[in-house]
């Protein structure tokens, strides 16, 4: 049976009395109505909680499998590995060019001497001289002054020999000085006794032998 003012009248109990306890009826229903209404909240949010428990769960069993994965793969040994090959690479490319450059500069140093194109070919293959080439910062050779005196030195047969022109000859031509020699035809020709026995001497200085005896 509900309890209610009509219920409460049927027992004999006074109007003003019957407010009372309603009110305060009311009051206890409304306290555990908001009870359960908060234990309902609870336990939704337990469940919620208990389902991210689980995939909280499941996620860190698929990152314990991955690193699991990782370490019996060895990944960080496989990455160091790959590094040290990869700076080895790159250190041989670098001297490959270093290499070519000194290569290149002796080259070019032994051509402007004059060595023969064998010549050349030999020193570079087995002179053992590239390596001791310096290089500046801007790719320059600053010791190859040193380097071609061993050169001559250890490769003296190939070393070109220098054409000496005598610029004063023992017997300097007639015509020096921009003269052309006379011949004794042109020479009997001249008019001038004085300027005839000239031209005489100098032709016999010169060495001309049409006026000797």
């Amino acid at each position: 049976m509900a309890f209610t003012r009509k219920f409460l009248s049927a027992m004999g109990v006074e109007a003003d009395k019957i407010e009372e306890i309603i009110t305060a009826h009311t009051e206890v229903v409304d306290h555990f109505r908001n009870q359960i209404d908060d234990a309902k909240a609870l336990k939704d949010e337990i469940e919620k909680l208990k389902s991210d428990k689980a995939e909280l769960e499941t996620k860190l069993n698929e990152a314990n499998t991955k690193i699991s994965g990782y370490e019996k793969d060895d990944y960080k040994g496989k990455y160091e590995s790959e590094k040290a090959e990869h700076d080895k690479l790159k250190a041989d490319v670098a001297g490959k060019e270093t290499l070519a450059k000194k290569e290149s500069a002796l080259r070019n140093e032994l051509k402007g001497k004059k060595y023969s194109d064998d010549a050349v070919k030999l020193i570079l293959s087995k002179g053992g001289y590239t390596d001791k080439i310096e290089l500046d910062k801007d790719g320059k050779p600053t010791n190859l002054d040193v380097i071609f005196k061993d050169i001559q030195e250890d490769f003296a047969m190939f070393t070109p020999k220098e054409t000496v022109i005598n610029s004063a000859p023992d017997n300097p031509p007639a015509n020096a000085g921009g003269k052309t020699a006379m011949t004794k035809s042109e020479i009997m020709k001249i008019k001038d006794s004085a300027e005839r026995q000239k031209a005489i001497k100098e032709s016999i200085e010169s060495g001309s032998n049409d006026f000797r005896i």
